[in-house]
């Protein structure tokens, strides 16, 4: 059994609690908040605090960060320091130098640095991936659209370029090397200060891309569509060859792909290995050369 902590308990620290109890190989011994916590669906053997800081981690092997994103920084950096091995919500900075600082403290440390890009463990993905990256090595004309995004705003939420557009470019740091991107057009429509899309077309070799991201879309979307001159390859939870479906959803698998993810670490740990996760290294420098066009404009 690993002992381990979770670091907040908003809307996604609560489906990480539930996921943290269902595994047989974690053993939760404390929850952090911040202002409030709900009690009454946490085990009572678990302790709750409000002051990360003021804890003896001494058994603690692995903690989970599910707090405000402005956050994730200082966090992960505090526990990093203490040698302690981290999974934590994405994005993981929106700096580059913060980025570099976790990635170096945690090498340093001889801690394992995971950061939950859940899409990529979503097994309808990774066979959708299979097929997609098969198709790319043939460097024939090929089209790919992401869209992804939904008609929400969380109060203190990141800018929807960091809160959706990290999920499409970890989907595509899979695919190929994203820094051969080519940027076309870029441009950003908002119905208001906190809601607004993101639009880019871009190039990688005889591919063209079309993103769409953000959080002002009618309903929630999660779309991804590789198309050549005789095929069409689809992903959006569900998993699709020239339109028919392969598998009927993710429910169709026995663990969900943040089950998955989890997994992932608690094998590494048990098995001694240390990695950091440099996709956030990746996608964090493409996506502020981006950026810097955008607000060039």
């Amino acid at each position: 059994m690993i002992n381990c902590a979770l670091v907040g308990y908003g809307r996604w620290g609560k489906v990480i609690y539930k996921n943290i109890i269902l595994n047989k190989n974690l053993n939760l011994k404390i929850i952090f908040y911040n202002k409030s916590i709900d009690s009454k669906n946490i085990n009572k053997d678990i302790i709750l605090s409000n002051n990360y800081k003021n804890y003896n981690y001494h058994s603690i092997k692995l903690v989970f960060i599910a707090a405000n994103s402005a956050l994730n920084y200082d966090i992960c950096k505090f526990y990093l320091k203490k040698k302690i091995n981290v999974f934590i919500e994405k994005p993981l900075s929106i700096t580059k130098y913060e980025v570099y600082s976790l990635l170096e403290t945690a090498k340093k440390n001889k801690c394992i640095l995971h950061v939950d890009y859940i899409h990529l463990y979503n097994k309808n993905f990774i066979n959708f991936k299979k097929l997609v990256k098969f198709k790319l090595s043939k460097n024939s004309k090929s089209e790919i659209k992401i869209s992804m995004g939904n008609n929400l705003y969380r109060k203190k939420q990141l800018d929807s370029y960091w809160d959706w557009g990290v999920h499409v470019f970890s989907i595509l740091s899979t695919l190929f090397n994203i820094n051969e991107l080519k940027l076309i057009k870029i441009k950003r429509e908002f119905k208001n200060k906190r809601q607004g899309n993101y639009y880019m077309k871009l190039i990688y070799n005889q591919t063209t891309l079309y993103l769409s991201f953000g959080n002002s879309f009618n309903k929630k979307r999660i779309e991804v569509k590789y198309k050549d001159k005789k095929n069409t390859f689809k992903y959006n939870d569900q998993y699709f060859i020239n339109n028919k479906i392969k598998s009927n959803s993710i429910n169709s698998f026995n663990n969900s792909p943040l089950q998955i993810s989890i997994n992932n670490i608690i094998k590494n740990i048990f098995a001694k290995k240390i990695y950091q996760c440099r996709t956030s290294k990746k996608i964090t420098n493409i996506m502020l050369k981006f950026q810097f066009i955008l607000d060039e404009n």
